[in-house]
């Protein structure tokens, strides 16, 4: 019976932590404009697309993780700015594009809710470097695929 129980209370926070690094969570610490589009890059002379989220937000929204697990990438981004990318452990990493300066650095353990980026405000005489801090963009990859966000990202509103 104890080795039993013990062997069933491992198998249960096991699968806690899975939950808890699945990134469902909504990345944005306040309500925001979202837009679902496609993005089109080139991969070996081929054209590739992958979904993508669009959020614009205002000043002060923070940019969170939607799911724990480690910063494996925080590096610049040609069309935002700065990216960070989360590997969940499970398959799993998302990917946070702000044109604002990143929170966290390569190896950082993160739980669903760590600050990634803080969205900043623009105004119509900014540059275009500029034109995406209150901008993110927002992927998923699972087991190397880019899937849609919004096949598993929790919206209320």
């Amino acid at each position: 019976n104890i080795l039993s129980e013990t062997v069933n209370q491992k198998v249960d926070a096991e699968k806690e932590l899975e939950e808890k690094n699945i990134p469902s969570g909504f990345p944005l610490s306040g309500t925001a404009d979202l837009e679902e589009t496609n993005e089109v890059i080139s991969v070996d002379n081929e054209e590739v697309t992958r979904p993508i989220i669009i959020f614009k937000a205002g000043s002060g929204t923070s940019v969170v993780a939607s799911g724990g697990g480690t910063a494996v990438l925080v590096d610049v981004d040609a069309t935002y700015g700065n990216q960070v990318q989360i590997d969940h452990g499970n398959g799993y990493i998302s990917i946070y594009r702000s044109g604002t300066d990143a929170k966290v650095k390569v190896g950082d353990e993160v739980t669903r809710g760590t600050l990634l980026f803080e969205l900043g405000s623009t105004d119509e005489d900014a540059d275009e470097e500029d034109s995406n801090a209150n901008k993110m963009g927002y992927q998923i990859i699972k087991d190397g695929t880019y899937i849609n966000p919004t096949d598993i990202l929790v919206i209320n509103g």
